[in-house]
């Protein structure tokens, strides 16, 4: 069984070793588009534990998703809007001009579903589109 200690340290390693991830990026636009969207990949789990439920990601760090619903608050709608301007941002800062095949696929792929987003974010001040 873990204790409070061993959960601790775990909960530092795993969130050095993202911190680490991103500050080491590699410098290819291909491989900094691919560690940001394995980031966007974990935060959407880590926002939506029902959605890492049924993927059966619920398990080591993402554990005690399992016991957790959405929030759907009012408050999170407002979180989310920040979140989809935050990951447009993050997205353009890659140069697009330098992708290639399924790179270029992925990258036009991720800016459509933000921007679909953010366009739809606009329109409302509630409720949920069905994704995280």
């Amino acid at each position: 069984m873990i204790d409070r200690r061993q959960l601790v340290v775990g909960m530092g390693a795993v969130s050095l070793a993202s911190t680490t991830a991103l500050a080491d990026a590699p410098a290819s636009p291909a491989a900094k588009l691919n560690v940001l969207l394995d980031d966007f990949m974990q935060r959407n789990l880590r926002r939506s534990p029902e959605e890492a439920t049924q993927l059966g990601l619920d398990k080591g760090a993402l554990a005690a998703e399992k016991s957790l619903l959405d929030d759907r608050s009012l408050a999170q709608v407002a979180r989310d809007k920040a979140e989809t301007t935050r990951r447009q941002a993050e997205l353009a800062a890659i140069d697009r001009k330098a992708l290639n095949g399924m790179d270029a696929v992925n990258y036009d792929t991720v800016a459509y579903v933000q921007d679909t987003q953010a366009e739809f974010e606009r329109g409302f001040d509630f409720g949920d589109d069905g994704t995280p």
